[in-house]
């Protein structure tokens, strides 16, 4: 049964993945749900199609949602806030990288935060570790959405995307064309924050008719990928919703990272990471060196920045608990993660290879573990450099499982690197170090903020990663404890438990509370221009001029095009053209040999322009109100309104004084131009307004340049 319910949610989920507005689609997964005991997921079904389905499926909708409501576990679900969390590294995969998402999402509904998690449908490249799974909360809402692939032919889609969050027209321009002049590299420009640019686009086009944003108090975006942020950023300019951007590492004064400061990707990255610090609400950081940086580098104000550490979760050690009791055959030593960069263990291999060499510690009694991922040049020096064959390498391990074999260690290894950037380094496995409550032997530059916590909770050595005079006599010193059988007691005092997860997650609701608290009331709200304004835009040819080009020359005419085309499949088509403007859908109309056509404009010069480029048929253009014209009662069956209910105050009003039955054929955009009363961010959101007075058959999407879009709307005006 279970096999047959997992088929049927594969097949549900790629319909959706194509069309997910489809109504029945969604009909039948939130039944899946329910079978699932996923009321939740189900509930936030049932409210979708309630605001989108046609009549004949919306009682029992209505019915379902009135049953759920009186459920304890739907009002607490409606009693918590809502945060959408931008989160491309989320289980199943694994890594250092998922741990602090991972965690916030695990106990947010203690705190009265319901996580909505955003992340990518599946990733080949990433460690997988389906073991944490397990500790995501029962009933999340969960939306993976597909990783694009681009190559050249997309570059257009690239420099807009970029352009939109760098706002330096020069500086795009310079991209631009480096992009283009240099095709043999196009990857390596074209991925200006990372490889993932392509999901965090497709989330931005994708989102909003997955969710609705109506229910979202809050935005966070985690990195990296720090294409997380280009989403985040995106997301809150569309909804206007607040947005905290959390760095678990610094950008372009990442340590890790040997940036060609002169290069146009570090220009562009730069001016990226600074419009989105700025833009942000809130921005956090996991060291108090990396909130200074920011503070001083980007001119932030220092309320703006704040510190959440990473941590370590207490659930993850009751399994560890009496897992290490038996003492090794071998003084082990035991490194937890991933080696690459400058995370490179090789020293501390030499200094032990040398205790053995000096004949200080026999080769048969001691073993260095490294359990994690290992970059191939480094695992190369290890073999090379590893004289008595100390070393054992084993591969990635589930989260748990890995903690249970650290706690066997006799001595922890904590490799940071030896650049002095790297001070700043708080690496999210040295709390859970301390936790495990092992000696640690720590590789980090003097006075970093890893030797500090070390030293400040008494948990072992920090010495510099060329030190081997140090690490050979501390790691001597160690070896020589156990081989006496002694082992210190090392208990978890408070200076560890205030880096626990959970605490942590207060922090982090405090903050979230405190952003929603201080955002902006959402006060835009315009009123409808008089038509003289209408008049001077027409009198002077729009922007660039378009209202005095030929239709064919305009970027309307793909929409007009395939309006042409549903037109031609109504028998008998008699038009009225509301808000016609300046006549050139109306000669596309008479063009393709269509004369039942009536045009109306509340510009007396948009008709002047549309009689003149129409002259033939210049009887049948006409200056008029819309909401009086008594167009409107004539005989007809299909009525445009291209770019027009934006316009409009009382759209609504308009559409009801509309034919019963006819044909409706209209336009809307997702920007904010002068005269616009209000724009739609998704096609979900033309539904929610406009499905209560138009059985909607289908929603046609056209991008237009710089992230902006026209949806083409077509269907059949209710009865009354």
């Amino acid at each position: 049964m279970e096999n047959n319910l997992d088929k049927i949610y594969s097949v549900l989920c790629k319909g959706l993945e194509s069309d997910p507005l489809n109504v029945n689609l969604l009909y039948v997964m939130a039944g899946l749900y329910e079978i699932q005991g996923k009321l939740i997921n189900a509930y936030v079904l049932y409210k979708k199609i309630g605001c989108i389905s046609k009549d004949e499926m919306l009682s029992a909708v209505k019915l379902k949602i009135a049953k759920y409501e009186n459920l304890k576990k739907i009002e607490d679900y409606k009693r918590r806030k809502k945060v959408l969390i931008i989160a491309y590294i989320f289980p199943p995969i694994g890594g250092s990288g998922v741990q602090r998402t991972l965690k916030f999402v695990k106990y947010l509904r203690k705190f009265n935060y319901e996580p909505i998690v955003v992340t990518v449908l599946y990733c080949e490249f990433m460690p997988k570790d389906n073991t944490l799974l397990c500790e995501i909360p029962d009933d999340i809402q969960i939306v993976r959405i597909k990783e694009a692939s681009a190559d050249e032919r997309y570059y257009k889609d690239f420099v807009d995307f970029y352009a939109g969050i760098v706002k330096d027209d020069r500086l795009t321009e310079q991209y631009e064309f480096q992009l283009l002049k240099l095709q043999n590299n196009f990857k390596r420009l074209a991925f200006v924050t990372d490889i993932n640019v392509t999901w965090a686009m497709e989330v931005v086009d994708k989102i909003g008719d997955i969710i609705d944003f109506d229910g979202i108090d809050l935005i966070y975006s985690t990195s990296g990928p720090y294409s997380d942020h280009i989403a985040g950023y995106y997301l809150k300019k569309k909804y206007r919703k607040p947005w905290i951007s959390d760095f678990r590492d610094e950008w372009t004064n990442n340590p890790y990272f040997d940036l060609d400061r002169k290069s146009i990707l570090y220009k562009m990255q730069r001016k990226m990471e600074d419009n989105i610090l700025k833009y942000s609400d809130k921005v956090l950081t996991v060291s108090e060196i990396s909130s200074e940086n920011y503070i001083n580098e980007f001119h932030l104000p220092e309320n703006k920045v704040m510190t959440i550490t990473n941590g370590y979760d207490e659930d993850d050690f009751e399994s560890v608990e009496g897992y290490d009791k038996k003492r090794n055959d071998k003084f082990t030593i035991i490194f937890n993660g991933s080696l690459y960069f400058e995370i490179d263990p090789s020293c501390f291999i030499i200094s032990v290879n040398q205790l053995i060499e000096e004949k200080k510690i026999p080769k048969e009694k001691i073993s260095v573990e490294i359990v994690g991922e290992v970059e191939r040049y480094i695992l190369d020096k290890i073999v090379s450099i590893d004289i008595y064959g100390i070393i054992k390498i084993l591969s990635y391990m589930p989260h748990v499982n890995s903690l249970k074999n650290a706690s066997r260690a006799d001595l922890l290894l904590l490799i940071i690197g030896g650049s002095t950037r790297l001070k700043s380094v708080y690496t999210g496995k040295v709390f859970e170090y301390l936790r495990l409550c092992r000696h640690i032997i720590s590789l980090s530059p003097r006075n970093s903020l890893v030797e500090k916590l070390i030293l400040e909770t008494r948990r072992g050595r920090n010495f510099e990663i060329s030190d081997t005079d140090g690490i050979k006599e501390y790691v001597l010193k160690s070896f020589e404890n156990w081989e006496s059988g002694g082992r210190e007691s090392l208990e978890v005092t408070d200076k560890i438990k205030k880096y626990g997860r959970k605490h942590l997650t207060d922090i982090l609701t405090n903050t979230f509370d405190e952003v929603i608290f201080n955002f902006p009331e959402d006060n835009f709200h315009f009123e409808e221009k008089r038509s003289s304004f209408y008049d001077l835009l027409y009198r002077n040819g729009g922007l660039n001029e378009t209202y005095f080009e030929h239709y064919s020359r305009t970027r309307y005419f793909p929409v007009w095009s395939r309006s042409m085309e549903i037109i031609r499949k109504i028998k008998d088509a008699s038009i009225i053209d509301i808000g016609c403007g300046a006549g050139q859908f109306a000669n596309l109309v008479f063009d393709n040999g269509i004369v039942k056509y009536r045009g109306i404009d509340f510009s007396s010069e948009a008709i002047k322009i549309a009689r003149i480029r129409n002259d033939k048929y210049r009887n049948l253009f006409k200056a008029d109100d819309a909401y009086t014209s008594d167009i409107i009662k004539e005989d007809y069956n299909t009525v445009v309104l291209f770019e027009v209910l934006e316009h409009l105050n009382r759209d609504l009003e308009l559409i009801w004084k509309l034919r019963s039955g006819s044909n409706i054929i209209f336009s809307v955009p997702n920007f904010y131009f002068k005269g616009h009363v209000r724009w739609f961010n998704s096609r979900l959101d033309i539904l929610k307004r406009y499905s209560t007075v138009v059985d909607i058959y289908n929603i046609y999407t056209f991008n237009i340049g710089r992230n902006s879009k026209i949806y083409l709307v077509w269907g059949v005006r209710k009865g009354s």
